[in-house]
């Protein structure tokens, strides 16, 4: 399988001191034809390729930035000097990404998917939107900071994300989200609409949809076995390697697919069958949630064929029915129980790999499914 292994080589990174520059208000985009089972079927759009998107690694401690990473070494601050990315003392390992908007639109047979950092652009296209800083409002957060690794646990009441530490692991989805937001204010787990954006970015910049192909299957370990974080340090932000050996980063973030599952907030499927979604007051119930009006029936690690394909759901499975691991999304969907949504974990994943379902023993943790968290700020 062809993988394409990506570092920013040559990067210069501004000084700590000061803001990165601006980056050109930029469209980029792409049209899928959903009869088309190609993976490599979809065309640029607007601005065509995208090759970044202004995220950046840093040290975040009480959701305050204490300074930059080296892209190319996160175990250096981006003057080159040592960074404490390991005892917690700086903060937590994190990526982050300022205000993006996308669309995700579906037209008959064709799927447009664009991302845009024009702060400007719904005045221009309506259809766009932020749901990926968004809390309260479309687009109040001016950046969202994401985990750089699968969180560690801290005693027995937080998490850390940081290099060199064994995963959570055996953390119910209720204890893992209590754990996150232990930490204060802004802190919460992985969330659906942050993966919705993280997935437009990934259309735009490799106009593909089989990322196995692009970025690798990622780290594959046994089940039930544990590992620790950051042997991806000082392999760029974006790194893609052998099938099952080396972990794969997406915008820095480290086993994005791959590794184990880890809980995803803001989505559930209820005991209708509906799709239920929320920006903040994540529970395990739903309550709160708004139905979007979309049911899913009950399949078992089918090849994602079809998907909803708008702003609010993005990507998920639409139906039962399959293609392949190398046809249409190259991604793995589940849907068989009430709530609970995860991504990641070994072959289950790929960057559209979703999966809602019931968990043996739902007060218990099992120790293949970890935890990943982000941090929002509205300004």
């Amino acid at each position: 399988m062809p993988v394409n292994i990506e570092f920013l080589s040559g990067f210069v990174p501004p000084s700590p001191s000061l803001p990165p520059p601006p980056l050109p208000n930029s469209i980029w985009g792409i049209e899928i034809d959903l009869n088309n089972s190609n993976p490599n079927n979809p065309v640029f759009t607007d601005n065509g390729q995208a090759t970044t998107f202004g995220e950046r690694p840093c040290m975040l401690k009480n959701g305050v930035v204490q300074y930059y990473l080296n892209p190319n070494n996160f175990a250096q601050r981006e003057n080159g000097l040592p960074a404490d990315i390991t005892s917690g003392n700086d903060g937590d390992v994190m990526i982050e990404i300022p205000k993006l908007a996308y669309m995700i639109y579906t037209s008959g047979t064709k799927l447009l998917v664009k991302v845009s950092n024009n702060p400007n652009i719904k005045s221009l296209d309506s259809r766009f939107c932020h749901y990926g800083h968004t809390i309260d409002s479309d687009g109040d957060c001016p950046y969202i900071y994401v985990g750089a690794y699968m969180a560690s646990n801290v005693g027995t009441t937080l998490m850390a994300s940081l290099s060199g530490k064994a995963l959570t692991g055996q953390l119910a989805w209720a204890d893992s989200r209590t754990r996150t937001q232990n930490k204060g204010a802004g802190y919460d787990l992985f969330t659906f609409h942050t993966m919705t954006l993280l997935q437009a970015m990934y259309c735009v910049k490799y106009r593909n949809l089989n990322s196995y192909a692009t970025l690798g299957h990622g780290y594959q370990p046994e089940w039930g076995v544990s590992y620790d974080t950051g042997e991806s340090n000082e392999r760029g932000m974006y790194f893609g390697g052998a099938r099952g050996v080396s972990h794969m980063k997406f915008a820095g973030i480290e086993d994005l697919w791959g590794g184990h599952n880890y809980w995803m907030d803001g989505c559930i499927a209820n005991s209708g069958n509906n799709i239920a979604l929320a920006f903040k007051d994540f529970n395990n119930s739903g309550s709160g949630y708004s139905n979007e009006g979309h049911t899913v029936g009950t399949f078992q690690n089918i090849n994602i064929k079809n998907v909803i394909g708008n702003n609010k759901c993005g990507f998920i499975p639409a139906d039962s029915a399959s293609g392949s691991d190398s046809t249409y999304f190259c991604s793995l969907g589940t849907r068989n129980g009430v709530t609970r949504a995860t991504i990641g974990g070994r072959d289950l994943g790929g960057i559209f790999g979703f999966h809602l379902h019931t968990i043996p023993g739902q007060s218990a943790g099992y120790v293949s499914y970890g935890s990943r968290f982000i941090f929002r700020k509205k300004g």
